[in-house]
């Protein structure tokens, strides 16, 4: 009986704790989002075969940056740039931010077996943490995703946090959080 108490004790403390980071620990970051509004500063045009434009240390690209490894955002819009059809420009406004969703996306490296069955090259795998703000807005309805993420080759709590994403997004874009 009491080595049962002791569990449900240590179980309960266990979640209570758990629940305490929600608010403090790696998830405060895409809490404080929701609600939130996106500022775009500047237009921009949506490249052809592309939805989307990305930005890093405050730059714009259109192609994904070579450098994963440091945080990099991106503006999505609904339909893909056809090429020859008129060109999609994302304009100057407000935004507002109806959800946030943090996920995580694996690429898993197969191990080499080398000479012999004893020695084996294993590479790291690595992990993109991403969060995305579902963006709303009546003049720009086609304006669907603000999407942060960077690759670690680690596991654990690294989504984008806030400055971050601010810095990959430079005067470009501005995330302004709910008061």
């Amino acid at each position: 009986m009491l080595i049962k108490r002791s569990f449900v004790v240590i179980a309960l403390a266990g979640v209570l704790g758990a629940c305490a980071n929600v608010t403090s620990g790696p998830y405060a970051s895409a809490k404080s989002l929701v609600n939130a509004s996106v500022q775009i500063n500047s237009d921009f045009a949506i490249p052809d075969n592309r939805a989307r434009v990305y930005f890093q240390n405050g730059e714009k690209f259109t192609r994904t940056p070579s450098d994963r490894w440091t945080t990099y955002c991106s503006v999505l819009v609904q339909d893909l740039q056809q090429p020859g059809a008129e060109r999609q420009i994302v304009q100057p406004g407000e935004f507002g931010v109806t959800r946030v969703k943090q996920s995580n996306d694996y690429t898993l490296r197969s191990r080499t077996f080398v000479a012999s069955r004893e020695w084996t090259y294993d590479p790291p795998s690595n992990v993109t943490y991403k969060i995305e703000m579902r963006l709303a807005s009546d003049e720009q309805p086609d304006v669907r995703s603000l999407i942060c993420e960077k690759r670690v080759d680690a596991y654990g709590q690294y989504h984008p946090t806030l400055a971050e994403a601010r810095t990959a997004l430079g005067d470009w874009v501005e995330i302004r959080l709910a008061e």
